[in-house]
């Protein structure tokens, strides 16, 4: 037995633990990755531009609403109504460059006209009044929280097909 105990232990000594393969790496991607993620890649520079035009294509409104804000404050401050009328129709005036640059030379009735084809709500009789007839008051008496909301809601909800300006458009 002494001849097979030398046999097995020369047969152990030559046997090896299994060797396994490596892991496979998730480095470097398949083929299929890297479309996939160049995809999203280009989508995503897609969105986010899309998102930059929009905000900039309506900067307008928002500018507008904070200036329309504060002459409404100005007005709680000093009570003075025509003052508030003639700034919040400049402001307007100044919004309306974004959508139409002839809108500006526009009064009076065909004013009102123009800011109402833009939205499919209708200003109340007495903001119509207000726009078109009393910034040339001295002293007019109206509704001023009502035509504030009015505005509010003309400025957020109106249809815009922006023109482009040719150069910056500073606001005063």
């Amino acid at each position: 037995m002494d001849s097979q105990q030398q046999i097995n232990q020369i047969l152990q000594e030559q046997l090896r633990d299994v060797q396994l393969p490596e892991p496979i790496s998730w480095w470097p991607l398949a083929t299929s990755w890297w479309f996939l993620l160049s995809f999203v890649a280009v989508g995503l520079i897609f969105v986010i531009r899309a998102f930059h035009k929009y905000r900039a294509r309506n900067a307008y409104r928002q500018h507008a609403r904070m200036q329309i804000q504060s002459h409404y404050q100005q007005w709680q401050r000093d009570a003075n109504t025509s003052q508030y009328l003639q700034s919040v129709n400049a402001v307007l005036k100044r919004a309306s460059l974004h959508l139409d640059g002839s809108a500006c030379s526009l009064s009076g009735a065909s004013w009102l006209d123009y800011l109402q084809s833009l939205s499919q709500d209708n200003f109340s009789e007495q903001t119509t009044d207000a726009l078109s007839q009393g910034i040339y008051h001295k002293s007019p008496e109206y509704d001023v929280i009502q035509i504030q909301q009015e505005l509010e809601h003309w400025l957020s909800k109106h249809k815009s097909n922006p023109v482009e300006p040719a150069g910056e458009v500073k606001y005063a």
